[in-house]
């Protein structure tokens, strides 16, 4: 073998691994650029309700306990618990639903119904 053939595998290798490093760097890139930013039209209150208080943080916590819009009027202490969030955060949800009044009115008008007099 002539020593021109001997340095090829090297260069083939390090041409492949250089490749490979572009190419993924460019589909990472892509990924990053294309991805439409879509919302899940269930949680569009609760990840209001999270940004306002400084809190998006525990959105995936919502989503991991499908504490969805329809349950906002709803949740408990012991609920937001169970999803892990922490007493001090808990305390601003909750407060912060008992100040709202379209989420404390949908909470007022189950089973309260009948109740004035």
């Amino acid at each position: 073998m002539s020593n021109e053939l001997q340095g090829q595998p090297m260069n083939a290798i390090t041409t492949a691994a250089g490749f490979s490093l572009f190419q993924g760097i460019f589909f990472k890139l892509g990924e990053r650029f294309s991805k439409p930013s879509v919302e899940d039209p269930y949680y569009t209150r609760a990840r209001s309700m999270l940004l306002k208080l400084g809190l998006e943080k525990y959105e995936k916590n919502f989503k991991k306990g499908l504490l969805a819009d329809p349950t906002l009027p709803l949740l408990t202490d012991s609920a937001l618990k169970d999803v892990s969030i922490p007493p001090g955060p808990r305390l601003l949800i909750l407060d912060h639903i008992q100040r709202d009044p379209e989420l404390k009115g949908k909470r007022g008008s189950r089973g309260k119904r009948g109740s004035r007099g």
